[in-house]
């Protein structure tokens, strides 16, 4: 399997709480979504999953699906998706390693790009691309 490249960083933080009464806006978990994209240069096209720490609250599903959907939107949020919160539930500070190491594990498997969401925190969004390197033998080949 090919080594893993983890992209820069993007981050935003909400003035709002997502845990406050009222709409979810989705702005800016996917203005993070679409800086994390360009910090790793690959086409949405090419990503084959996603991999958030959010859970079954709909506030945060309703982020996820509005900030997702037009960034990657050939993506099937079902089945290339991992919800690392529904399956793990709240795993607390560990939340956003996890989903990196779970995203690591899809790049070299399916050797594509890999976008992580995280936005179970109140304030804080975040996103990080995960690409496979190239293989140097056959840049040089």
């Amino acid at each position: 399997a090919p080594p893993t490249r983890l992209h820069r960083l993007a981050m935003t933080r909400r003035d709002k709480s997502a845990d406050a009464p009222g709409r979810v806006d989705a702005t800016l978990l996917r203005r993070a979504a679409h800086d994390a994209m360009a910090f790793a240069g690959q086409p949405a096209s090419e990503y084959a999953s996603l991999v958030t720490d959010i859970d079954l609250r709909a506030s945060r599903s309703t982020e996820l699906a509005e900030a997702a959907m037009p960034e990657l939107p050939d993506l099937d949020a079902t089945a290339q998706s991992v919800r690392l919160g529904l399956a793990c539930g709240d795993v607390g500070l560990a939340a956003g390693l996890c989903c990196v190491a779970l995203a690591a594990a899809q790049v070299r498997s399916e050797n594509k790009p890999v976008l992580v969401l995280t936005a179970m925190h109140p304030h804080d969004r975040a996103a990080v691309a995960l690409t496979p390197l190239p293989d140097p033998e056959a840049a040089s080949g």
